[in-house]
C-alpha cells in the first residue's frame, strides 16, 4: 500500500496570532476587572458596615448619657471643660419688669419660664466659646434660651461668650418651655464643634 500523504499543517497568519493575543488580553482584562469590582464592592460594604456600627455606638452612648443624667451641684467634666449646674427654678408664666411701672412684664407665649444658673470652667490651654446652652425634656425636645426676658431678669443673661484658659464663668439662662414638659436636662459638652461626646444634668423639674 502506498503511504498516505499527511497534509502539512497551516501556520497561523500574523493577523490571526494578533487577534488571538488581543482576545486573551481582553479576557484577562475582564477577569481582572471582575475581581477588582468584587473586591471593591466588598470593601465598600465593609466600610459601610463600620460607619453604621460607629453611628449606632454613638447613638447608644448618647442615649445612655441622656438616661443617666448628673444632678444639680455635681461636677461634670467633659474633656477639658468643667460644668456645675448650681440652680434651676420654674419662674412661672409671667415675669415682672425689672423697671417697675416703666417697663412691660414678660409673658410666656404658652407654658412657663425656667431659669438655670451654671458655672463653666475652661481647663484647656485654649479659649473656648459658649454659643448656646441647650435644654431637653423627656421627649428629647430641644429648647434654646429665650431672648424675650432681658427686661425682667436682674441677672446678666447668657449671650454668646468666650472663656479663656483657666477661667471660670457663671451663666444665667432662661428658657420658655411648654406646659407638660418634664424631666428637664441641660446638655453639657467640651464646647468643641468638631468633636462629639455630651453629658446631661437633670434640673429636677
Amino acid at each position: 500500500m502506498a503511504e498516505q500523504e499527511i497534509a502539512p499543517k497551516k501556520k497561523l497568519g500574523t493577523g490571526a496570532k494578533i487577534a488571538i493575543g488581543c482576545g486573551g488580553i481582553t479576557l484577562l482584562g475582564i477577569i481582572i476587572f471582575v475581581i477588582i469590582t468584587i473586591a471593591g464592592i466588598a470593601g465598600v460594604a465593609k466600610v459601610a458596615d463600620n460607619v453604621d456600627k460607629a453611628q449606632k455606638d454613638r447613638e447608644a452612648s448618647e442615649q445612655e448619657a441622656f438616661d443617666n443624667p448628673y444632678q444639680i451641684g455635681e461636677e461634670v467634666v467633659v474633656n477639658d471643660v468643667q460644668w456645675i449646674v448650681t440652680e434651676a427654678q420654674n419662674l412661672g408664666s409671667t415675669l415682672k419688669s425689672k423697671y417697675g411701672s416703666f417697663g412691660d412684664n414678660c409673658v410666656a407665649n404658652s407654658g412657663t419660664f425656667v431659669k438655670v444658673i451654671v458655672k463653666i470652667k475652661n481647663n484647656s490651654s485654649q479659649m473656648v466659646s459658649v454659643s448656646n446652652l441647650y435644654l431637653y425634656d423627656s421627649q428629647k425636645r430641644e429648647f434654646i434660651t429665650s431672648s424675650n426676658v432681658f427686661g425682667c431678669i436682674e441677672d446678666d443673661l447668657f449671650i454668646l461668650d468666650n472663656i479663656n484658659p483657666g477661667i471660670e464663668k457663671t451663666f444665667v439662662a432662661v428658657y420658655e418651655i411648654p406646659d407638660g414638659a418634664e424631666s428637664l436636662r441641660l446638655k453639657v459638652g467640651n464646647l468643641d464643634l468638631f468633636t462629639e461626646g455630651h453629658k446631661y444634668v437633670s434640673l429636677g423639674l
